[in-house]
């Protein structure tokens, strides 16, 4: 990861200095331990931050190995780069959206959940529950529960029918990944049978081997 970290730097380094004669900015790195981190400077004064995140594809799907993700409190060891199926977890999404009530509340549901998670998070701390976690509790409940409960009308329900799930899988130490080994994606999301027919994926696992993290 380091070396390909190195020469994505060094590549993006030697690009803009081929071009930025043309441009009325200035491109400088901010932090040289993240190669995409990026500081655009005009010469009014106004500044502009940016990631560039390194990305391999996996074969001819959709599916990405990234360098990193921006909201990575820890950074898997090298040479290990974390797989991103957000392709296909848009697709899904954008699917379901279609089958669901015009005035749907599975949004409203995740950004309320997400809001309430954050403020938690400020007041005691971050813990080993995500963003991530939230959003596929709500996947989860979106296959499985029938589309016209999901009607504005609804939103107390599913947002109780949320904090059930996630109480429930964090007692169990056990939530799977909304996409792979999971039976009950619509064919129309094509997620490739690699993922659909491996095994499900526990994003809980850490709770299992570090209890530490259970405690937080």
């Amino acid at each position: 990861k380091d070396q390909v970290m190195k020469w994505f730097q060094v590549s993006v380094t030697k690009a803009w200095g081929r071009i930025s004669h043309k441009y009325d900015f200035e491109v400088t790195f901010r932090n040289l331990d993240s190669a995409g981190a990026l500081k655009i400077r005009f010469r009014s004064g106004k500044v502009v931050v940016l990631n560039l995140i390194p990305v391999v594809q996996l074969g001819d799907t959709d599916a990405y190995f990234v360098s990193h993700f921006p909201s990575d409190r820890d950074s898997l060891p090298d040479p290990y780069w974390p797989l991103s199926l957000s392709v296909y977890e848009r697709n899904l999404m954008k699917h379901l959206a279609k089958h669901l009530p015009q005035t749907s509340c599975h949004l409203h549901c995740l950004q309320i959940v997400t809001f309430l998670h954050r403020k938690q998070s400020r007041l005691t701390g971050q813990s080993a529950l995500t963003s991530y976690h939230l959003k596929t509790a709500v996947v989860h409940l979106l296959l499985s529960t029938r589309t016209a409960a999901w009607g504005t009308e609804s939103l107390e329900r599913r947002l109780q029918d949320v904090f059930s799930f996630l109480q429930r899988s964090l007692q169990e130490k056990k939530l799977h990944h909304a996409l792979i080994g999971n039976s009950k994606l619509p064919e129309e999301v094509q997620v490739p049978e690699i993922f659909r027919k491996a095994e499900p994926i526990n994003l809980f696992r850490s709770l299992v081997l570090q209890t530490d993290l259970y405690a937080a």
